[in-house]
């Protein structure tokens, strides 16, 4: 079934380029005139000798500017109309459905440092959930926490909720710990993780433990959709962000439709008990946790699976300095964690450099957006006409793409894409940032 999609988007957007080609033929095209009398002045024996021959002859530099000029045209405007096309497409349909009458017992996590006003949220919402409270229990893990989060969580448990505290003084700082601490305190089977200040919405544990009946499907995570989207220029293009690639939102939807393989955001996921510990629970120095399980989980075939209504609420940092210590720590740890991995076998790295390609093309789309409107308005100026349409197209593609997000995953908020430049700008950072981390970096709190 993947390889017929793969096929029929492909044959779209073929036929879409044949088109162009037909209305507007290479006489049309200066650039493409150029290119096709470079590669058409070829030396001829050149296409006559042996592939071994090739390496010992003396090439005219027209020879070899046609060949970099040829297979340049070949990547630019064939390579990436068909990869962004397959994918604008693949983005529109609806997903698979499941029996949410699956209940099985549930530990709910939630690891919070100093964040009593959050973890009372996610508490409430959790509270409110349709899943049977019977069939769950919910653990506040706040070890070294000093605000009033312990007297909140006993508010709830005066109340006969089913909620643990677990505020042992542990032995190293950040999350990892924090989850392992609660992985070995839980009485259930299946184990849900939430980050502190996470809102749930009433059907989201039914509709994230659906996918488990299937025992194929090991792991299940959903979307994450910005709760604070309209308090400033930067909350918006996260909202972005988050609708298309960072919520998980609309690409995590296209690459499960696509076949390919799903990775885990360690804010809205599950994961049976059995599995986690097969796979060495978390790694405590870890500051991208949800990779190493994601890999850890793909080295050993365990079907990671995305629910797109499993939905919930969360506020994202609004201010500069808070953005960018979260944004470091999330580029710190995957470099430095997926190095790790790389090393580990051959398998994790497969996978690994699979993630960094889908992550240079599909988490840069607003980077590529850009770069196909300065290609539109060089050919417009050159009055390139077919590589305007193609340009224009590829522009359709990506921005699309971004649109279809915001329908599916930004709650039609459509006025948040007059804040596509704050978009760029978020993206951009984490592009820059790559290359100027610091040499070492703790978990810290990011939120407001």
């Amino acid at each position: 079934m993947t390889k017929i999609r793969y096929l029929f988007y492909s044959i779209i957007v073929i036929f879409i380029f044949a088109i162009y080609h037909i209305i507007f033929p290479r006489e049309y095209s200066y650039l493409m005139r150029v290119v096709d009398y470079i590669f058409n002045n070829l030396n001829q024996n050149l296409l006559n000798n042996s592939l071994s021959s090739m390496f010992y002859r003396n090439l005219h530099p027209l020879d070899i500017l046609g060949i970099f000029a040829y297979l340049g045209l070949l990547v630019l405007f064939i390579f990436y109309p068909l990869l962004f096309g397959i994918f604008f497409f693949a983005g529109f349909g609806g997903y698979k459905k499941y029996d949410k009458s699956f209940e099985p017992g549930l530990s709910v996590i939630i690891p919070s440092l100093n964040e009593a006003d959050g973890l009372k949220s996610t508490l409430d919402t959790i509270l409110k959930s349709d899943y049977p409270k019977e069939k769950m229990e919910i653990l506040a893990v706040i070890s070294g926490s000093t605000d009033n989060s312990e007297e909140i969580c006993k508010q709830y448990i005066n109340q006969e909720h089913p909620i643990r505290i677990l505020n042992k003084s542990l032995k190293k700082k950040g999350k990892p710990p924090a989850l392992n601490y609660a992985v070995s305190e839980a009485k259930n089977e299946i184990l849900v993780f939430y980050d502190s200040g996470a809102k749930l919405l009433p059907d989201t544990l039914h509709n994230l433990i659906a996918p488990l009946r299937n025992k194929k499907n090991r792991a299940v995570v959903g979307p994450l959709k910005v709760e604070n989207w309209n308090k400033n220029t930067l909350t918006r293009g996260t909202a972005l962000e988050n609708a298309t690639y960072n919520g998980p939102g609309l690409f995590h939807e296209t690459f499960q439709r696509l076949g390919r393989t799903i990775w885990l955001y360690g804010r809205n996921w599950a994961i049976s008990k059995k599995d986690l510990e097969e796979v060495g629970n978390f790694d405590e120095d870890a500051l991208a946790e949800d990779l190493l399980i994601s890999v850890q989980l793909a080295v050993k075939n365990k079907k990671i699976v995305f629910a797109p209504n499993a939905v919930i609420y969360s506020k994202e940092p609004e201010k500069s300095q808070n953005f960018k210590k979260q944004r470091n720590r999330w580029i710190f740890g995957y470099r430095r964690d997926a190095g790790k991995l790389m090393q580990s076998s051959t398998k994790a790295l497969r996978t690994v450099i699979t993630r960094n390609f889908a992550m240079l093309h599909f988490a840069h789309f607003p980077l590529f957006t850009v770069g196909s409107i300065i290609f539109t308005l060089i050919f417009v100026l050159i009055q390139d006409y077919y590589l305007v349409l193609v340009s224009l197209t590829m522009f359709i593609f990506l921005f699309g793409h971004i649109v279809n997000g915001v329908r599916k995953y930004g709650d039609k908020h459509y006025s948040n894409l007059l804040y596509f430049p704050w978009h760029i700008r978020n993206v951009g950072y984490m592009f820059v940032s790559q290359f100027r981390l610091p040499e070492t970096l703790e978990w810290e709190k990011t939120g407001e």
